[in-house]
């Protein structure tokens, strides 16, 4: 059963997640067991069928990087894994990982080691995850490992907000733009149209245009807003699917400028992973395979796939990776490098934080570009409602001028 809580940590902070357990006396307990004051404590009724209007947030890369920061801390202080986990459930931002570590930790005090209790909730830790906290316990070093995920992690999480910094700013500018002519559209031109017409004035095309624009806005608000909005909740539920989500992949691919950032962001994913999980011990097939699974570009997870498929009937690394065709061919030279000098985790490693170099120096340059561009746009908008409103002024300015 699932059930949904509300708690005081022992830090005094006010802890909100879901929490599975066979009995609700069985959560009740282990929560008391963490250290928890339970305030709210009843059982989450799923949906049946239907669209289903929540969701649960998975931790983000950031959060992830902070949990394994603290985690490695802890154990190298020579806190043992369950009382480490206690603290680690009260000290995490994220209520969704602190629900996973207060189910996990129950799970640990019974003899269950933290790989597999985290295997059992695969919604909120990573497969990555998994298997470096099950090289860490079969290797006797598991703070090394939570050190590993936690540069993995903050490397991750630095070059997705280095794009997402890129544009942040924009986006604000364009949202400016468009809530200010909305805004001149829907109350100020009215009443000067109002004013022109009092006067006579004889209107140009643009102004009329203009003014049938604003009286578009003005009497059809509600109904634009709500088509607006179900617009984007359409295209939300519609960009999941999975064939709608393949083609919006393939056309990142296509577009000029973006598709470098795509195959340089792919690469550098996969390259980190690669490394990550090689260095770990894993076999090169297995790495492949989570690697894929970690690839949001579904062209990308094709062609890892493809590769893994490769790798396991008898291929090199680095010709199978040519034999993909989406990945830049540096990459499959640095796998021959690697095959031929025993490193491939050490260049593989070296080449993602290459790319994510790459990534960064793009972001600043896209930066650079788009921000002088939108305010261009902007302006010419605002000056040509500016206009609009000038120009038969103007007009009748002249006209008073020639009556005198």
């Amino acid at each position: 059963m699932t059930y949904k809580f509300k708690a005081i940590n022992s830090l005094g902070g006010i802890v909100t997640s879901n929490l599975t357990a066979p009995t609700k006396d069985d959560a009740k307990s282990s929560l008391h067991a963490v250290g928890y004051l339970v305030l709210c404590l009843k059982e989450k009724k799923e949906r049946r069928g239907g669209i289903k209007l929540g969701f649960k947030r998975r931790p983000s890369d950031g959060e992830m990087s902070v949990f394994c920061r603290q985690a490695a801390a802890l154990l190298r202080a020579g806190i043992t894994v369950s009382d480490a986990i206690h603290y680690l459930s009260e000290m995490t931002s994220s209520s969704c990982l602190a629900g996973a570590l207060c189910e996990m930790l129950s799970d640990l005090r019974r003899g269950i080691r933290l790989s597999e209790a985290m295997k059992s909730r695969r919604d909120v830790f990573p497969e990555i995850m998994i298997c470096a906290a099950a090289s860490g316990e079969a290797s006797g070093n598991l703070e090394h490992s939570f050190s590993r995920m936690e540069g993995y992690f903050r490397e991750r999480n630095k070059t997705r907000k280095s794009i997402e910094n890129a544009l942040a700013y924009p986006a604000v500018l364009l949202v400016f733009m468009v809530a200010v002519i909305f805004a001149m559209l829907a109350f100020v031109i009215p009443e000067i149209s109002g004013m022109l017409e009092e006067m006579g004035a004889e209107l140009p095309s643009v102004t009329r245009a203009v003014i049938a624009a604003s009286d578009f806005i003005s009497s059809n608000a509600i109904p634009l807003f709500v088509t607006a909005a179900a617009l984007v909740g359409i295209f939300t539920a519609v960009s999941k699917i999975e064939a709608v989500k393949h083609f919006f992949d393939v056309m990142l691919l296509r577009v000029p400028i973006i598709s470098k950032c795509s195959e340089n962001y792919a690469t550098a994913e996969f390259c980190r992973t690669m490394s990550f999980l090689l260095g770990a011990g894993l076999p090169i097939v297995d790495a492949l395979g989570l690697a894929a699974s970690s690839m949001r570009n579904s062209c990308f997870n094709g062609a890892v796939r493809k590769t893994a498929e490769m790798v396991k009937n008898g291929s090199e690394l680095s010709a199978a990776i040519r034999s993909a065709g989406v990945f830049p061919k540096l990459l499959s030279d640095a796998a021959y490098i690697g095959e031929n000098s025993g490193n491939i985790p050490g260049l593989l490693g070296g080449l993602s934080e290459f790319y994510d170099e790459e990534i960064k120096s793009f972001s600043a340059k896209l930066t650079s570009i788009i921000e002088p561009a939108v305010i261009i746009i902007m302006s010419a908008a605002v000056f040509l409602v500016v206009l609009s409103v000038f120009l038969p002024l103007l007009g009748v300015t002249d006209a008073i001028g020639e009556l005198i």
